[in-house]
C-alpha cells in the first residue's frame, strides 16, 4: 500500500488537532513516505520558522533507522561516535529528538511519519511498537 496524499494530509491534520488539544505549542507536521520523500507538510499559525526542518529530520531519521526518534535519542546517548557518524551519513538531515515515529500501513513494514498522537487503526494505519522489526499481524 502506497501512502496517498490524501492520508498524509489526514495525518498532519489529526497531529495538530490532537496537539492544539493538548495545548501544545505551535509545531509542524511532515509525513514522509517509506523512501524519506516529503509527502505532506503542514505548519500551525505561529509556528517557528524552523519547526519544518526539525520536522522533516525527526521524520527522516525515524524513517532512515528504523525507529522513533525517541528511541534513536535514547540509543543515540550510550554511543556519541555513531551519533557523529549518523550526522555525516545523514548530510546532517537527522534530528535524532523525540517526535518522528513511524506510522505503519497494514502488510507494510514502514510509513513515515512525524506526530505523536496518530490512532489510526480503522483507517489502515498504525504506529509502529516494536521499531525495527515487522509488526505482529
Amino acid at each position: 500500500m502506497r501512502l496517498s496524499l490524501e492520508k498524509a494530509s489526514m495525518i498532519c491534520d489529526k497531529a495538530l488537532e490532537k496537539a492544539r488539544a493538548m495545548k501544545i505549542r505551535p509545531l509542524c507536521i511532515a509525513v514522509l513516505d517509506d523512501g524519506g520523500n516529503l509527502k505532506a507538510l503542514k505548519r500551525d499559525d505561529g509556528a517557528s520558522v524552523l519547526r519544518p526542518s526539525i520536522a522533516i529530520g525527526k521524520a527522516w531519521g525515524a524513517i532512515g533507522m528504523g525507529e522513533s526518534s525517541r528511541s534513536l535519542e535514547n540509543r543515540l546517548k550510550e554511543r556519541p561516535a555513531f551519533l557523529g557518524a549518523l550526522s555525516v551519513m545523514s548530510g546532517g538531515k537527522v534530528v535524532p529528538v523525540p517526535g518522528g515515529v513511524l506510522i505503519l500501513a497494514d502488510n507494510d513494514h514502514r510509513r513515515g511519519g512525524r506526530q505523536r498522537c496518530h490512532r489510526g487503526r480503522r483507517r489502515g494505519l498504525r504506529r509502529c511498537r516494536n521499531p525495527g522489526r515487522r509488526p505482529p499481524a
